[in-house]
């Protein structure tokens, strides 16, 4: 069992992700806040993971926090929860092997799969059959070497394909 904390500015984006996250019997979901109490929470529930959004315009003391829970991970420190500080969007970052192996139409339905959307809400959203979409799901699976939408979710998160 995985457990996880998630820290998002806001209750609606952290309320999306605890859903995700407790489908999926893997996921146990330990805490969730916002982000200036995120040290105090990941001492207090020593997650296995922090899922974190992080939007542009955050400021910069949200960012030292992470950056400071990283550099204790890194030394050995408990709590040790997965080190990868990353940041998505369109901040400079070079892209990852994984987003450049997916397409721009797999980019975007991963995207809306972060929002919570079901198959029949994309293909809307977008203006394609569902058989389309599950196909696109089915790439991003395959792509991303994931079997559940969360698994896909967590990874685009971690690898900056995605920002929550």
């Amino acid at each position: 069992m995985t457990r996880v904390l998630v820290a998002a500015a806001s209750t609606v984006t952290r309320a999306g992700l605890e859903a995700i996250l407790a489908r999926e019997a893997a996921f146990t979901v330990v805490g969730g806040g916002d982000i200036t109490s995120l040290a105090e929470e990941v001492n207090e529930y020593e997650p296995d993971v922090v899922l974190v959004e992080v939007i542009d315009g955050v400021d910069d003391g949200a960012l030292s926090a992470l950056r400071l829970l990283s550099s204790e991970a890194d030394d050995g420190a408990r709590p040790a929860p997965a080190a990868n500080v990353t940041r998505g969007g369109h901040d400079g970052l070079s892209q990852t092997p994984l987003q450049s192996s997916l397409t721009p139409r797999e980019l975007e339905v991963l995207r809306m799969i972060a929002e919570g959307l079901g198959n029949k809400q994309i293909a809307a959203r977008l203006a394609i059959s569902e058989h389309t979409v599950k196909f696109h799901v089915g790439s991003v699976f395959a792509k991303m070497r994931v079997s559940t939408r969360a698994e896909a979710v967590m990874l685009g998160a971690r690898r900056g394909l995605i920002v929550l």
